[in-house]
């Protein structure tokens, strides 16, 4: 029979007991933390495809969970935003003056951007709402001009002043700087303008830039004004 050796203790080493305890303790805490939470399944879905994607596990196309949330580019935060609106600002301003426009139409820097103001008679007729001809080679050089500036949304307003009109095609004025702004949209997007980018508001003559109490005053408050949105709230929280 083998002799034992004294020096050699039965059993698992006395530090294991301990450890033992804790790990069952630490086993009990978690199964309580989990027995009390709640899950939230469509975030514990992301986790599990997302998983599944970096351990290059195939996902079907019917359980991949597609959002409509649009991820703008950095390209050095609102300094070089505002940096590309003067930048297009100032490529407006050689427009107007190469066509002579620079008595009717102003850029404006704003926080956000830019905007374009049109006023009468630059693009309509009194009471129209169809496009000048005139007009549209100075709106295509602009429209050019927005094609550079790929991924900026932009707004076309239409505004008059307080001369009531009823017609059977424009009850209002409501109606009238709608169909003036929705003109100047569409033309936009007839010489290459992302349709995805642009909308068009109506103010009708509530929002005056000066009092309507002359015939100056008046002309000044019919007018377009194209606003260029280089940042948005998506943009300033990347």
């Amino acid at each position: 029979m083998a002799k034992k050796c004294p020096e050699c203790k039965e059993g698992a080493p006395e530090w294991m007991a301990t450890f033992s305890d804790m790990m069952t303790l630490l086993m009990c805490f978690f199964v309580m933390l989990i027995s009390m939470s709640s899950f939230e399944i469509n975030k514990y879905r992301d986790v599990v495809m997302s998983l599944k994607g970096a351990m290059g596990v195939m996902v079907s196309p019917n359980n991949v969970m597609v959002r409509r949330e649009v991820q703008f580019a950095r390209v050095g935060g609102r300094k070089q935003y505002l940096k590309r609106a003067a930048s297009m600002a100032k490529k407006i301003t050689a427009t107007i003056k190469e066509y002579k426009l620079s008595s009717a139409v102003q850029v404006d820097l704003l926080k956000n951007g830019l905007a374009i103001r049109i006023t009468d008679p630059v693009l309509f007729d009194p009471g129209s709402a169809k496009l000048k001809e005139s007009a549209k080679p100075f709106l295509k050089r602009i429209a050019m001009l927005l094609v550079e500036a790929e991924g900026t949304p932009i707004r076309v307003e239409g505004h008059t002043d307080n001369t009531p009109i009823r017609t059977e095609k424009y009850p209002s004025n409501w109606e009238l700087a709608a169909a003036r702004a929705c003109s100047v949209v569409r033309f936009f997007a007839s010489v290459g303008v992302n349709p995805y980018r642009m909308s068009a508001v109506s103010y009708g003559e509530y929002k005056p830039l000066v009092p309507n109490n002359s015939p100056q005053n008046r002309a000044k408050n019919r007018r377009i004004e194209i606003f260029i949105e280089y940042i948005t709230e998506e943009k300033l929280s990347e």
